[in-house]
């Protein structure tokens, strides 16, 4: 009897209770019916009917494997029950994320070799995707973080949020750094520095780890109290510093009281970055990459911009003896964004929109013969992402050939010719021929 054929009724939650097997959703124990699919296909896929709330993006957990919930749930029949199909999470994976090591349960499929039964055949690509559930701690792996996988390092090159409940990484292999990453433990970028960033723990944390803080209960309702004097207001602070920092620049930013004067008060100090989710179009705050830490004082710090690294900064500020904490935001930008003039006195007039367009180009330096590599070009407008085209040009290509092109990024190809040498990818706006940047790139050997 095919159960996935019955028509279910009323009766749905007796024929669950009755046939239905012990899983667990969530790490919250249920029952449900689970039967392969007929589809002929590589993949483990089952099709699953319970009367618990399932979602795209769920970890299911049957006969001690780990699948995943991939399309779209079907709408709960008669109120009584979920349908949909889950498929079984191939993979490991661990990535450091904010100082800690976590292990999350994936599919991995390559582009063009199989994954079957935690083998793999045909590791002829460099190309694989990572597909996760879409929660608050994998919503933290970001662009060129890397994890590592069957002894080699993939890096992150896109990440695809299109999917409800589901966050799939597009990566590609790149090379071990030997002094940064634990191969046999599977930790990319452990150390930094030579310093272990786990600082000795990789036990990592698993998905249902995190343990929500209990709920505290209501105090006791209290009398009134006496209304009292306002107190005296505190001593205001600021953050004194250059608003803008330009990249291979450092500023220093000093807490000093109302009359100017530095304050001889001990401060911690804390940094935050701004970013932009794609998938709501939401701003955040989260650990910086803009800037670095150059020097501190007791009132003071010193920060350093991060070429090719734009950002709004939030600096913070606090009062050890107090706990007062103050905040100044600063932004930094790259040498050709406009720098501040002396302000004069000027008669007001309507705002118009402003158009400052920026070019980065990410790829990497070398590119060896008989290999195709691949370079991305991102417009900026007023330090914000844009989306506008681009066309780019080889300056000499006796060395290499541009193969295809879209106007975001193009593939370029050495020639066949064992010719080394260097020559430059020059990206030029389409709308705006005087807008162009351009990436010395060398062609090496094997």
């Amino acid at each position: 009897m095919d159960i996935f054929n019955i028509n279910l009724n009323n009766d749905i939650d007796f024929i669950i209770k009755e046939i239905g097997e012990d899983v667990k959703i969530n790490n919250k124990l249920t029952k449900a019916i689970i039967q392969n699919t007929k589809q002929e296909r590589i993949f483990d896929d089952k099709r699953i009917i319970t009367n618990s709330k399932i979602s795209r993006g769920d970890y299911v957990e049957y006969n001690d494997l780990f699948f995943i919930v991939l399309p779209e749930v079907n709408c709960k029949k008669y109120g009584s029950y979920y349908k949909s199909i889950i498929r079984r999470c191939n993979f490991t994976i661990k990535f450091i994320i904010d100082k800690s090591l976590y292990l999350f349960y994936a599919f991995v499929e390559g582009d063009k070799f199989s994954i079957e039964q935690e083998d793999v055949f045909s590791l002829s690509a460099d190309n694989i995707t990572v597909t996760l559930p879409y929660t608050e701690i994998t919503r933290q792996i970001k662009k060129k973080d890397c994890f590592i996988k069957w002894g080699q390092k993939w890096n992150i090159e896109g990440i695809d949020y299109a999917k409800d409940g589901l966050v799939i990484l597009h990566c590609k292999q790149t090379l071990i750094n030997n002094s940064n990453d634990d191969i046999e433990n599977e930790i990319a970028n452990r150390y930094k520095d030579e310093i272990d960033i786990l600082e000795g723990n990789i036990e990592p944390i698993l998905p249902f780890d995190v343990v929500e803080d209990e709920p505290t209960a209501p105090e006791e309702p209290q009398e009134p109290e006496e209304p009292q004097e306002p107190e005296q207001p505190t001593n205001t602070y600021s953050i004194e510093g250059e608003v803008l920092l330009f990249w291979n620049e450092q500023n220093t930013y000093t807490v000093c009281d109302s009359n100017g004067d530095e304050v001889q008060s001990q401060f911690e100090f804390s940094l935050l970055q701004r970013y932009k989710n794609k998938k709501t179009g939401e701003y955040y705050w989260d650990s910086i990459k803009a800037v670095t830490i150059e020097g501190k004082t007791n009132n003071s710090i010193t920060l350093g911009a991060i070429n090719r690294e734009r950002g709004l900064i939030r600096i913070i500020a606090t009062n050890i003896d107090s706990g007062e904490a103050i905040e100044k935001e600063i932004r930094v930008l790259s040498p050709i964004d406009p720098r501040p003039e002396p302000e004069t006195p000027i008669e007001p007039k309507p705002e118009e929109p402003t158009y400052n367009y920026s070019i980065t180009i990410n790829g990497y330096d070398k590119i060896m013969v008989g290999f195709e590599s691949t370079y991305t070009a991102t417009v900026f407008n007023n330090d914000e992402e844009v989306d506008k085209d681009v066309k780019f040009e080889i300056d000499d290509t006796s060395l290499a050939t541009i193969a295809s092109q879209d106007g975001k990024s193009c593939k370029i190809k050495p020639n066949n010719n064992y010719k080394f040498g260097r020559f430059n990818l020059k990206a030029t706006l389409v709308e705006d021929e005087t807008v162009f940047v351009e990436r010395e790139i060398k062609v090496v050997g094997l």
